[in-house]
């Protein structure tokens, strides 16, 4: 899955542009971030982490491959109990 961003929540900081590996992320016209080029993505979860809004999902939770602290951040945004045992 490539991140997620939810355009109504992004206030255009810029903070994901600065932490993506691959620099796949751009803002828009809007000034909205945007990743405009999602085969590069490596759902690190870099931009997740950084984002002060949580305007962006980065992982399905669970899948071992994303830091136990994006995911308890993606947890919190999505209102899912800490120790749900719901994944991908």
């Amino acid at each position: 899955m490539v991140a997620v961003i939810f355009t109504e929540r992004c206030n255009g900081c810029g903070w994901c542009l600065d932490v993506c590996p691959h620099q796949i992320i751009s803002l828009n016209e809007n000034k909205k971030a945007e990743i405009y080029d999602a085969d590069r993505c490596i759902e690190c979860g870099a931009c997740a982490l950084q984002c002060p809004k949580d305007a962006i999902l980065a992982h399905p939770l669970g899948c071992g491959c994303v830091s136990s602290v994006v995911r308890k951040k993606i947890r919190k945004v999505l209102h899912i109990p800490e120790k749900s045992t719901e994944c991908c």
